[in-house]
C-alpha cells in the first residue's frame, strides 16, 4: 500500500484541520501519517486508516500576527527546532510515496523553518516522492504580495509535483486571489469544494502520538480504544459538553439520541463558529436575538461554541443561555452535520467548511465574515454565494439582537436554496493523486514540451497563435471564447470523446440538443456528464426535428418555405421536451439547424422567452427582441467540404485575426463526423488556449452576464 505524508497546519481555526482530515478521510487507498501542527481537538473522529501524529503545537499571539508557543515554558527558537527535528524524523522514519502540505507555500509562510528542509529532503531521496500542495479557493492577500507570489512560483516549480485546488472555478478561482498562476510550472487541477460527509456511525478515534526530536512515540488510550491527546496548554478544551447556568458540566433542554435535541415541530436554528477563537460576538448576539426572536417565533436554538473558545467566554455564554430551556450549548458534537440537516437556519461565520455544510445540507443560512484587515476570504466567499441566492450576509453594522432577530425570521420564511457548485473535492483530489502515483500527470515541465510539440504540429500559425496570446496577455486583453457542439440527440459517436477532450482540460462546452430525435441513452449520457461538471455543460436547444423543409436547394428547417404558426408549433414542443427532460438544466437558448432561420422564427423565440439566439457569423444582426444573438465565428467544417475539416492554417488564420479585432470567439464543432485529425486538431488548440491567463472560456449562460460591447468585440 502507497503511503501519504499529509501536513496540515491551522493556528487561528481549525478549518484548514477538518478540510485536510476530510480530504485524507477519501484517500482510502493509502496509507496516510497525518502530521498535525496545530492544537489537537480531543475525540475528534479520525478516518482508520490514518495514523495522527501530533507536533509540539503552535498557536497564534494576541494580535493574531505571529505564533508563539503553547507552552510557557518553552521558548519560540526551542518550540521551532523540536518541530523542525520531529517533522524530518517523521519523514525518514515513515518513507512517503507522497508528501502533502496543506496550504503552503500559498499560505504559512511563517512554517518555511520547518517546510523547506523538510522539501529538500523529499527532493534529495533516489526514490521519487511526488510532492503536492493542497490549498482552498481564496487566498489571504500578503504583505508585499507581489515578492511573495514570485516567491511561491519559484517554490511550486522547484519542489511540488501538483497543485490541487479544491474549488469550482466557475463559482472561484485561484487566479482570483492570485495573480501570479501563469508563472506557475507545476501542473494545477481544480478538485471541487471538499465537503464533509456524515458517516453512519463515526469512525474509532486512532491512536494519536506526541513526536519529538529523537523521534520517541508517547501514545495514550482510554479504556474503549480511543486515543485523547493532551493539548499542551490549551484551556479547557473538553470536546462537546453542555454547559450550566454556573459555568459547570451540565446539560439544557430535553435531548434525543446522541444528544439530539428531541423534535417539538418548532424550527431548529443551529449557531456554530467553527474553532471558536474568533466568532463570540456572534454567538452572543445570537443567543439575545433568540430571546427577541421567541416573542414571535418559538423555536430551538444550538449553540456550538467551538472546541478553542476561551473558558470564560464559554462561562458567559453559559450564564446568558441559563434560563433558555429551548436553547443547547455545547462546544462540539460529531454529528453537526446530521444537526445542520435536522435544521431550519444556520447562524454562522463563513469559513471554508461551514460554507459547504451549508450547501451539502440545502439549509438556509445567516453568515457573518470575519473581519481583519487584509483577510477578505470570508468576505469574498460570503458576497459571491449571497449573490447566488444560496445565503444571506450578515454585515457588522447589523450585529445587534434586534437586527439579527429580524434577519432570523426573514430567513426561516424563505424557500431552502439549491445550488450547483461542484462538491466532489474529496472524490476527485482520490482520483488525482492515484494518477500521479501511477504516473498519469506529469510535472508541467514535460507537459510545457508536449505543448510545444502542440503548437509545431498547428503549424506556422500555431506559433503565431502563441505569440499572439503572450501579447494579449502582456497588454492584459482578455479572450472570450466558447465552444458549441451541433447535432446532439441520437448519434453517439464522437460525443464522449469530445465530452472528454472539454472537461478533462476544464473547458466548457455548450451542446445543442435535437429534441426531436432525442432518444434515451442520450439523456442518459447527457444527465451523468451534466450531474458530475454541472458548471461545465450547457444544453440548448438546436431546432426540432433538424429536417429540411426548403426545395430550393438552400437547407433549413425553419425558413421562408414555412409560417409562423409552423415555426411557433415545432419549437415550443422541442422547448418542452427539454424542460421536462433536463429541468434546470437546460437553458433557453436557440441554435436553428444550418444557421439559418427568418424573422418569423425571431419572433416565435421571443413569444416562448428565449434568451439567447446563435446563428454563424455573417448574418445581420437581430435586434429589437428580448433575446441576445451570440454568433459562431469559426466552423471546423464548411458546406463545400462536407464531412472534410477545413485547412488548418485557414481556420488559425481566422482565429487570429478574431483575436485581433476583439471579437467573442465561437468555435462550432460536429462531434458526429470529427474523425482522428479533428479532435487532434481541437485537442492540440485547447492545450494552447488553456495554458494562457489572456483565455477566458464561456457558455451562453455566462456571456449573458458580460456587457454587451463584450460580445461585440469592444472590450474596455
Amino acid at each position: 500500500m502507497k503511503r501519504i505524508l499529509f501536513y496540515s497546519q491551522h493556528v487561528l481555526g481549525m478549518g484548514h484541520f477538518v478540510r485536510a482530515m476530510e480530504i485524507a478521510r477519501g484517500l482510502r487507498d493509502f496509507k496516510i501519517r497525518f502530521l498535525n501542527g496545530g492544537m489537537n481537538v480531543e475525540g475528534f473522529p479520525y478516518p482508520p486508516q490514518v495514523e495522527l501524529v501530533n507536533l509540539p503545537p503552535v498557536r497564534p499571539d494576541a494580535a493574531l500576527k505571529y505564533i508563539e508557543s503553547t507552552d510557557p515554558s518553552q521558548d519560540l527558537e526551542g518550540l521551532k527546532r523540536a518541530r523542525w527535528e520531529s517533522l524530518l524524523a517523521e519523514f525518514d522514519r515513515f518513507d512517503p510515496d507522497v508528501l502533502i502540505t496543506e496550504l503552503f507555500p500559498f499560505g504559512r509562510r511563517q512554517f518555511v523553518f520547518e517546510l523547506m528542509p523538510l522539501l529538500a529532503r523529499a527532493r534529495q531521496r533516489r526514490r521519487s516522492i511526488k510532492v503536492v500542495c493542497s490549498v482552498r479557493d481564496i487566498l489571504v492577500r500578503q504583505p508585499e504580495h507581489i515578492h511573495h507570489e514570485e516567491w511561491v512560483c519559484k517554490v511550486l516549480n522547484r519542489y511540488f509535483d501538483l497543485v490541487l485546488v479544491h474549488a469550482d472555478p466557475s463559482f472561484q478561482s485561484l487566479g482570483e486571489t492570485f495573480t501570479r498562476i501563469a508563472d506557475i510550472d507545476t501542473e494545477l487541477r481544480y478538485t471541487g469544494y471538499v465537503v464533509q460527509r456524515e458517516d453512519a456511525a463515526p469512525p474509532i478515534a486512532n491512536g494519536a502520538h506526541h513526536a519529538n526530536g529523537n523521534g520517541a512515540h508517547a501514545a495514550r488510550a482510554n479504556g474503549n480504544g480511543a486515543h485523547h491527546a493532551t493539548l499542551n496548554g490549551a484551556n479547557g478544551v473538553n470536546g462537546a459538553h453542555h454547559v450550566g447556568a454556573n459555568g459547570t458540566n451540565g446539560a439544557h433542554g430535553t435531548n434525543g439520541a446522541n444528544g439530539a435535541p428531541a423534535k417539538s415541530g418548532q424550527p431548529t436554528i443551529v449557531v456554530s463558529v467553527g474553532g471558536g477563537r474568533v466568532g463570540y460576538d456572534l454567538l452572543s448576539c445570537a443567543i439575545d436575538a433568540s430571546r427577541i426572536l421567541e416573542r414571535s417565533q418559538p423555536h430551538r436554538m444550538l449553540v456550538y461554541a467551538g472546541p478553542f473558545l476561551p473558558e470564560n467566554e464559554y462561562a458567559e455564554l453559559g450564564r446568558l443561555a441559563a434560563d433558555r430551556p429551548q436553547l443547547t450549548l455545547e462546544r462540539y458534537t460529531h454529528h453537526f452535520l446530521s444537526r445542520l440537516g435536522e435544521a431550519d437556519l444556520s447562524v454562522s461565520m463563513a469559513g471554508y467548511n461551514t460554507c459547504m455544510n451549508v450547501l451539502t445540507t440545502g439549509c438556509r443560512a445567516l453568515v457573518l465574515p470575519f473581519a481583519n484587515p487584509g483577510n477578505e476570504e470570508q468576505t469574498i466567499r460570503a458576497n459571491r454565494l449571497e449573490r447566488l441566492g444560496l445565503v444571506q450576509v450578515i454585515r457588522p453594522n447589523e450585529l445587534r439582537p434586534d437586527q439579527l432577530a429580524d434577519k432570523m425570521r426573514a430567513s426561516l420564511a424563505m424557500e431552502p436554496p439549491g445550488h450547483r457548485i461542484d462538491t466532489r473535492g474529496v472524490e476527485r483530489t482520490e482520483e488525482l493523486i492515484t494518477d500521479l502515483v501511477g504516473g498519469r500527470i506529469e510535472r508541467k515541465a514535460l507537459k510545457r514540451r508536449r505543448t510545444e510539440a502542440r503548437i509545431e504540429a498547428l503549424g506556422p500559425y500555431g506559433i503565431a497563435l502563441r505569440k499572439r496570446l503572450e501579447r494579449c496577455e502582456r497588454e492584459r486583453r482578455p479572450i472570450d471564447v466558447f465552444l458549441r457542439d451541433d447535432d446532439v440527440g441520437q448519434e453517439e459517436r464522437g460525443l464522449r470523446r469530445l465530452l472528454s477532450t472539454a472537461l478533462t482540460r476544464a473547458v466548457p462546452l455548450c451542446l445543442e440538443v435535437i429534441p426531436g430525435i432525442l432518444t434515451d441513452s442520450q439523456v442518459n449520457l447527457l444527465t451523468e456528464f451534466k450531474h458530475f461538471s454541472p458548471t461545465l455543460l450547457e444544453l440548448n436547444q438546436h431546432g426540432w426535428m433538424h429536417f429540411n423543409h426548403e426545395l430550393n436547394g438552400t437547407k433549413a428547417e425553419f425558413g421562408a418555405n414555412r409560417a409562423f404558426a409552423q415555426q411557433l408549433e415545432d419549437i415550443a414542443r422541442g422547448k418542452a421536451i427539454l424542460e421536462r427532460t433536463f429541468a434546470e438544466r437546460f437553458h433557453a437558448v436557440f441554435t436553428p439547424p444550418w444557421n439559418r432561420c427568418t424573422e418569423v422564427t425571431l419572433q416565435a423565440l421571443d413569444q416562448l422567452g428565449f434568451r439567447v439566439l446563435s446563428r454563424s457569423r455573417g448574418h445581420v444582426e437581430a435586434t429589437g427582441h428580448r433575446f441576445r444573438e451570440i454568433p459562431i465565428t469559426i466552423d471546423l467544417y464548411s458546406r463545400k467540404l462536407g464531412k472534410q475539416m477545413r485547412p488548418r492554417d485557414e481556420m488559425l488564420g481566422d482565429l487570429l485575426g478574431q483575436i485581433d479585432e476583439g471579437v467573442t470567439i465561437g468555435l462550432l464543432l460536429h462531434h458526429p463526423v470529427m474523425e482522428e485529425d479533428a479532435f487532434g486538431f481541437v485537442e492540440g488548440l485547447l492545450d494552447v488556449l488553456t495554458s494562457s491567463p489572456a483565455v477566458r472560456f464561456h457558455t451562453f449562460r455566462s456571456l449573458m452576464k458580460c456587457e454587451p460591447a463584450v460580445l461585440a468585440g469592444r472590450h474596455a
